[in-house]
């Protein structure tokens, strides 16, 4: 039985989807994480919980040693670790091989770029995997701008079809609900949303339109300050964080999801919310602009335009054919390309030849 221990975070939903993957088949599985979680792992997924001194990443220096010790400890045949800078800082410095890093987004678009200390980590870290693993093509991109030699498997977070799947048509009332399905931070650009529907509505008069906005996070205040300032309480609603397996449900209630970020390494959610044949409108970039197929799947906009954006809604209010067939072509895609089945093969591949 190949042991396999994972650096990463236990209550990322991407970690608990990877390992309820791989629990299925022969692994010995160990997950080392600096937070604790909630979530039932199965029995073969034996957790370990090494937590930082301090709040701020220089602790993680203090932190590696313990890490260290305890994997070499577990003497795993391959060593994974999920996120580049501090997961992947802890699989480097343990020395264990074969090493693998999977590149999640802010990793590589935003930690090497706020100091030069944490451009050199990443550089570090990229030279001691033997395989780095992205979610896009347009991430790997990104990657080999800091290592141009290393292999790079695009490893996409493809969704479960089944679950994810339409139970209701769109537009079935005269009116429209946008939906947008991301934590409530500055980089999701959420008020961008939030105006644009305030265009919208005073363009088309329809006093109806709804917005449901879907996660938590540190802008939630701000937001709803901003919705309130802007006269829209009666339709925008803050669902608030739902567990993922509750995530179509929601999707299903929207006619067209918005996706507003300013950087973005996938957009999972644009896959999720295709997979239930609903439109999306996402910002032109990172790896948005890769699985949203403009004027097929979706449309896209320039990040943080909100007129742009405005046009956009209200080009799908106005032709609701249009939005039917784009959500439809989505599944196509999602089918073809993002079907999670297919996805994790790609990484049992990986394993099987390391």
């Amino acid at each position: 039985m190949t042991k396999l221990c994972i650096l990463a975070d236990a209550d990322s939903i991407h970690t608990q989807k990877w390992l309820d993957y791989f629990s299925g088949l022969n692994y010995d599985i160990h997950l080392i994480s600096m937070r604790e979680s909630d979530y039932k792992y199965s029995g073969n997924v034996k957790t370990y919980v090494l937590k930082p001194m301090y709040k701020n990443k220089s602790s993680y220096i203090f932190l590696a040693h313990k890490v260290k010790k305890l994997v070499k400890k577990i003497n795993p045949d391959i060593l994974h670790s999920y996120y580049a800078s501090s997961y992947g800082f802890f699989g480097a410095v343990s020395g264990v091989r074969p090493f693998v890093v999977s590149v999640w987004g802010s990793d590589v678009y935003l930690f090497p770029k706020s100091n030069g200390i944490y451009k050199k980590i990443l550089n570090y870290v990229f030279n001691k995997a033997d395989v780095l693993c992205s979610t896009s093509y347009d991430m790997a991109k990104e990657i080999k701008s800091y290592n141009s030699e290393k292999e790079i498997v695009i490893t996409p977070f493809g969704v479960d079809v089944n679950l994810f799947s339409k139970t209701s048509e769109i537009f079935e009332k005269e009116s429209m609900t946008i939906g947008i399905a991301k934590s409530l931070e500055k980089i999701y650009s959420i008020d961008t949303l939030i105006k644009a529907l305030r265009m919208v509505i005073d363009r088309t008069k329809d006093t109806n339109m709804k917005l449901k906005i879907i996660g938590d996070g540190s802008e939630r205040k701000n937001l709803i300050n901003l919705t309130e300032q802007l006269n829209l309480n009666e339709n925008v609603e803050f669902v608030g964080r739902v567990k993922n397996t509750e995530v179509p449900q929601y999707i299903n209630k929207v006619d067209v999801m918005c996706l507003c970020s300013l950087s973005e390494s996938f957009g999972v959610s644009a896959i999720e919310a295709s997979a239930c044949e609903r439109p999306v409108i996402a910002s032109n970039c990172g790896g948005l602009k890769e699985v949203i197929k403009d004027n097929e799947t979706g449309l896209l906009f320039e990040p943080q335009n909100e007129n742009e954006l405005a046009d956009k809604i209200e080009y799908l209010y106005k032709n609701r054919c249009v939005a039917k067939e784009m959500g439809k072509e989505g599944r196509r895609v999602v089918l073809d390309v993002y079907d999670w089945e297919e996805n994790v093969k790609t990484m049992s591949d990986l394993y099987e030849r390391l």
